[in-house]
C-alpha cells in the first residue's frame, strides 16, 4: 500500500472548493492513475473495494448474480476450442478450490451428450447456485476467477480500466450526502491500504 499520507493534505488535494467535503466531480478530477490502478487491485465481485465493513459503505449489493458464467467458461477454455475438456474442467475445479471430487463423475455431470466435452450450454445448464456463489467469492477485477495462471486462461484482460470511480465514490459516501467527509476519505484510504494517515 501507500504509506505516510497526511489526511489533511489529502483532503485539501481533493476538496478544491474548500467546503470540507469531496464531491463526485472533485473525486473524479483528482484521482491519480496510480490510485486508480491501486483501486483495481482491491476490487471485489461487485466492482467495489473489498473488505469495507458494510456500515461504512454507501452501496451494498449481493455479488452472486454478477457472475458471468460465459466469461468464466471462456477463461477456462484455454485452447479456445469452444468447449471444456476434462483437463480444462480440472483446472477450473482447482482454481475454484474444489477438491475431493471425482473428475470423471464431475465431467459426466456436465457433459450431458457424452461427447467428452462440455459446451457453454452444458456449462450454463448444469452449474449449481452453490457453485455460482463460490465463483462470486473468487472473482477478480476483470470478473474472472482470480489466481488462474495466464497460460491456463482463454481470456486475459487488463483490469485498471474497469475501475468505476463513481461506484467506488458511492461506496465510501456512507451518509449518501453526495460528498466525502474527512472521515469518509479516511475510511477510503484505509480500505485501499494507504497507511500512515494522521486521522
Amino acid at each position: 500500500g501507500i504509506t505516510g499520507v497526511d489526511l489533511a493534505e489529502c483532503m485539501a488535494g481533493f476538496d478544491k472548493d474548500g467546503d470540507g467535503k469531496i464531491t463526485l466531480e472533485e473525486w473524479k478530477a483528482n484521482l491519480s492513475d496510480r490510485t486508480k490502478a491501486l483501486m483495481a487491485t482491491k476490487l471485489d465481485a461487485r466492482g467495489l473495494i473489498a473488505g469495507v465493513p458494510p456500515e461504512l459503505e454507501g452501496e451494498v449489493k449481493a455479488a452472486a448474480h454478477l457472475v458471468d458464467v460465459a466469461r468464466i467458461f471462456s477463461q477456462f477454455d484455454a485452447d479456445k476450442g469452444g468447449s471444456l475438456s476434462a483437463a480444462e474442467l480440472g483446472n477450473a475445479l482447482a482454481a475454484l478450490g474444489i477438491t475431493g471430487v471425482d473428475l470423471a463423475e464431475c465431467m459426466a455431470g456436465f457433459d450431458k451428450d457424452g461427447d467428452g466435452k462440455i459446451t457453454l450450454e452444458e456449462w450454463k445448464a448444469n452449474l449449481s447456485d452453490r457453485t455460482k456463489a463460490l465463483m462470486a467469492t473468487k472473482l477478480d477485477a476483470r470478473g474472472l476467477i482470480a489466481g488462474v495462471p495466464p497460460e491456463l486462461e482463454g481470456e486475459v484482460k487488463a483490469a485498471a480500466h474497469l475501475v468505476d470511480v463513481a461506484r467506488i465514490f458511492s461506496q465510501f459516501d456512507a451518509d449518501k450526502g453526495g460528498s466525502l467527509s474527512a472521515a469518509e476519505l479516511g475510511n477510503a484510504l484505509a480500505a485501499l491500504g494507504i497507511t500512515g494517515v494522521d486521522l
